[in-house]
């Protein structure tokens, strides 16, 4: 399949800093959701340091039209860490 006719999941990590000389942000394109999820959780816990937050989500159809899914991305990624929590 063509990369312009897959859907295109798109994640972006941010960070605040202090002073505002040191905050950032890391965006990722994935074309299967559960592959950005995956990701969006293995960079929060990379740069945990920086107290990271999903500060948008999004998936883009073929046409180029976009979809917001921050809320959505938020709470499943809220859901995978408690049960990784209550595992231990």
């Amino acid at each position: 399949m063509s990369d312009s006719i897959r859907p295109k999941y798109w994640g972006t990590i941010s960070w605040d800093g202090y002073d505002g000389r040191h905050d950032g942000e890391f965006t990722i394109l994935r074309y299967k959701l559960d592959y950005l999820m995956e990701d969006l959780d293995y960079y929060l816990n990379q740069y945990s340091n920086r107290n990271p937050y999903v500060s948008c989500a999004s998936v883009e159809d073929e046409k180029g039209e976009s979809q917001d899914i921050t809320d959505s991305a938020k709470k499943f990624l809220q859901s995978i860490n408690k049960e990784e929590n209550n595992g231990k």
